[in-house]
């Protein structure tokens, strides 16, 4: 007889945790679901905000360059050399 009774606490213990269980990941898949998308967004965003901050470092660099470039040229030879040099800079701008 208290052979059966451990055996039925035993079999009661195992279906209370089970129970337990189940409840857990119920509640963490109705978490989950509630969060991906808010942590999908976020990761998105950080991800543009990345590729932002890359980009507009790259436009304020090539903003500097040509503030830089007044020149207006004296010769043909040194206008041919600033037009090559805006084409360069236009190019690292794409």
């Amino acid at each position: 007889l208290i052979v059966q009774l451990e055996e039925t606490d035993k079999a009661f213990d195992e279906f209370w945790l089970i129970l337990q269980l189940e409840e857990t990941d119920k509640a963490f898949d109705e978490f989950w679901s509630s969060h991906e998308l808010k942590l999908s967004q976020c990761l998105q965003l950080r991800h543009f905000e990345t590729e932002f901050r890359e980009l507009k470092g790259t436009m304020d660099g090539l903003q500097e360059q040509l503030c830089e470039t007044r020149e207006t040229g004296d010769s043909v030879a040194r206008v041919d050399a600033l037009l090559k040099d805006a084409r360069q800079l236009e190019n690292k701008a794409k």
